[in-house]
């Protein structure tokens, strides 16, 4: 944006507010609630939420920013408040979980879109956003050389968040967290004329690049390709640039420990694939419970359709429909975005989701049609509507590997989208006026 590009304009300024919205997130981010129980005694978040709250009243007017997510997003929170009353399995603990814990990341979604007043605010949150990523990064990688940060699984180390506290999804959830930082990366290197912030978001997707690597996710290794093909476009197509990535992949690979190797060597796996270890099995069986979750949430999909069995449920309800014995299954997870959907919101509120997506997609290419206007202020928003389609995407393909309806991800991108949408906005009522306004002016030569 033109804003934040050109030197001759004042330099931009971090409200306290937004500050405090970038706390929040990073307590999202990097969880140290974990590492500090007494932030936990003391209801730091609260503290946070406070003070954000009362810097949106004191900051002067608040801005409106309607969008069809400030009502898509309380409408499914219901449906979901409805399925979890109605649902046979709401006294076990997950679903106790949900209910003391998704409130709040409902009430990021609100805090987020009217602490950002204008384009500065914007920027400096998607910059904090990124920072926050970056910095919780090097943290981990300075623990994990220094022989922490990872837990032992599949007959490997993978690496952790270094304030995650272990347990068996932290792999998973730090190859995500990584994945979903590129877009922000790739956006503030792209829109940034500082060299040293340019700098350090190359050193960003680096360490995003080695985080995906080194917590041994394949899934999160798959939409790391995914997302590189999509980057990379008709570019990849060019021998240079095959020559490139294929000498990049082939130096990769050489140096990666043996473990890892035979980690991701297993990401395609068939009939006449030969496991020879446990930990391989247990790679096999778990590539394969990505399809039985699907497979799994339609099948309780079709038992209860209306209401499905309520939210953070279907690890004990997809007992009802596995024909293996109930002790080998016990809580698994569906480890499927698209089967937890269908099995804990039923139909009603899969369509809501499917709505939500739709609404999605179709207000960025409208904002994409009006940034590449003739005379549009706003052309310069075509690299963050590119970052929020494919942070979208993102999410939507990494669903087929893991459970993520209720992780503050979506939240916060529903919140950037309002921003963007709204800011694009102005730009069109600006520049309507402004073409309204020349055959005024010109009526009179």
């Amino acid at each position: 944006m033109q804003e934040y590009v050109d030197t001759q304009r004042p330099p931009v300024r971090l409200r306290a507010t937004v500050f405090l919205l970038i706390i929040y997130v990073w307590w999202y981010f990097a969880t140290p609630f974990v590492r500090f129980p007494i932030l936990g005694d003391i209801h730091f978040e609260r503290i946070l939420v406070a003070l954000i709250i009362a810097g949106i009243f004191l900051g002067g007017r608040i801005t409106a920013r309607p969008s069809p997510f400030n009502m898509l997003i309380p409408a499914l929170y219901v449906w979901m408040l409805i399925s979890f009353l109605l649902s046979p399995y709401r006294n076990i603990e997950l679903a106790g979980d949900w209910l003391t814990e998704y409130w709040k990341v409902v009430v990021l979604y609100y805090l987020t879109i009217y602490s950002v007043r204008d384009r500065n605010d914007f920027y400096c949150l998607l910059v904090g956003i990124s920072c926050v990523s970056l910095l919780y990064q090097v943290h981990s990688w300075n623990d994990f050389l220094a022989g922490g940060s990872y837990v032992y699984q599949q007959g490997m180390k993978r690496m952790i968040g270094v304030w995650s506290g272990g347990g068996l999804g932290a792999p998973n959830a730090w190859g995500v967290m990584a994945l979903y930082s590129i877009p922000f990366g790739v956006l503030v290197h792209n829109i940034t004329t500082n060299r040293r912030m340019k700098f350090a978001m190359r050193m960003l997707l680096a360490l995003s690049g080695l985080s995906i690597l080194f917590s041994g996710t394949r899934g999160a290794l798959v939409g790391l390709t995914f997302i590189l093909m999509i980057y990379l476009g008709r570019w990849v197509l060019r021998p240079g640039v095959l020559i490139s990535l294929g000498l990049l992949l082939s130096v990769g690979y050489a140096l990666l420990p043996e473990e890892y190797k035979h980690r991701y060597s297993l990401i395609l796996i068939d009939d006449e694939t030969e496991l020879e270890t446990a930990s391989d099995v247990d790679a096999a069986e778990s590539a394969q419970g990505r399809i039985e979750g699907l497979v799994d949430g339609w099948h309780l999909l079709l038992k209860r359709p209306v209401t499905g069995y309520g939210p953070g449920v279907s690890a004990l309800a997809r007992l009802e429909v596995r024909e293996r014995p109930p002790v080998e299954d016990s809580l698994l997870q569906l480890h499927n975005l698209y089967g937890q959907i269908m099995a804990e919101l039923g139909v009603p509120g899969s369509l809501l989701f499917i709505g939500m997506i739709v609404v999605y997609f179709r207000k960025l290419t409208r904002a994409k049609i009006f940034a590449g206007m003739p005379g549009s202020q706003e052309s310069d928003l075509a690299e963050f509507i590119k970052a929020l389609r494919m942070l979208m995407l993102i999410l939507l393909f990494y669903g087929l590997f893991t459970h993520s309806l209720y992780r503050y991800y979506w939240m916060l991108l529903f919140a950037c989208h309002n921003i963007l949408v709204n800011v694009v906005g102005e730009g069109r009522n600006l520049t309507a006026r402004r073409a309204g306004a020349a055959p005024h002016s010109g009526s009179r030569h």
